[in-house]
Formats: structure tokens, sequence, C-alpha cells
């Protein structure tokens, strides 16, 4: 009797991840497009934040992008049409480049609809001008993936890369990479 039971619990609670993960409807991806790019000091280039929902109803996101200010000269930053793209109305809640912190920074919500977005799209095209001469991280941080109630939503982040003339950014050491080296 006592084995029974045992047994019984125990699949039991084996089921409960099951039921869990089976109602994950998807992972919401924001990522750099190109992840990799390689230009000439002087070019310009463009790169897309694209937000892929995996069906999961997106009603606003917001990045910060981090990069070398050494290496890429910020151009431009202009709203894509993922949030719009079924002629909805959005709004741009920070659209900025602070040159100290080397960031920039981008928030678009979707305004007077009670639909979310399921399909992947183009948050925002973002324009750089090689000036260095090593390439530099697209690094996304502080990402917010939000739904029509604005709760915030698991989100998986895939930064980029730029290289000018070949060359990769320059490696940083942390105290804890000098510990190693020694």
């Amino acid at each position: 009797m006592a084995m029974a039971m045992f047994a019984t619990l125990l699949m039991g609670m084996l089921a409960i991840p099951v039921t869990v993960y089976a109602d994950d409807s998807g992972n919401t991806t924001i990522k750099v497009v190109p992840s990799s790019i390689d230009c000439n000091r002087g070019e310009e280039f463009s790169s897309e934040i694209v937000v892929d929902p995996d069906d999961v109803p997106v009603y606003g996101a917001q990045y910060k992008l981090v990069f070398d200010t050494t290496s890429l000269e910020f151009v431009s930053q202009t709203a894509g049409d993922f949030l719009s793209h079924d002629g909805a109305n959005t709004i741009e809640i920070v659209n900025s480049f602070n040159d100290e912190s080397q960031m920039l920074e981008y928030g678009e919500t979707r305004l007077g609809v009670e639909t979310d977005v399921t399909s992947t799209g183009t948050l925002a095209n973002i324009t750089f001008r090689a000036i260095g001469d090593r390439g530099s991280y697209l690094e996304l941080t502080a990402v917010i993936i939000s739904d029509l109630q604005a709760a915030e939503m698991p989100v998986s982040v895939e930064s980029g890369i730029c290289l000018v003339g070949g060359k990769p950014p320059r490696m940083t050491l942390t105290p804890a990479d000098a510990v190693i080296a020694l």
C-alpha cells in the first residue's frame, strides 16, 4: 500500500513540470540583425532590432544598446514596423543616445488598441558609422517586453558584433580575468 501511494505521489510530482511547460506558449526573442557585420572605417551600416514573439502577444518593448563610441559613431535610430504593422498607433516612450554612457535607448508601445502583436518584426532601425580601427560589441541590455496589461514577459536576448576592417572589439579585462591570468 505504501509503495502504491509513493508511486502515485511520484507520478503526480512528475506531471506538474510537464503541465507548466505545456502551458508555456513560447519564448519571445529580441536580437540585433545582422548578428555580425564587417565594415570598413568611414562606412555607414544599419542594424535592426528584431522581436520574435513566438506567438506570445506583445504590446510594448524597450531596450538599451551599449557600444564602443571610439569605434562606432551613432547616426540615427528610427522606429520599425513591429508594433504598428497592422496600422495601430504607437508612441515612442524613449528614443535617445547618451555619449557618456555609450548607450542608445529605445522604447515603444501600441496605443489605443486592445490587441497585441504575435508576429516577428523590426522594432527599430539603427545606423552607425565606423570611426575606429577596431570593432565593437552591440550589446542589448535592460530589455523589457510587455503584454497588454503592461506586465513584463520572459525574453531571450541576442546581441551582435561589428568588426571594423576584420578587426574584433578590444578585449576588456576584468579583475577576475587578471586573477586567472596570474
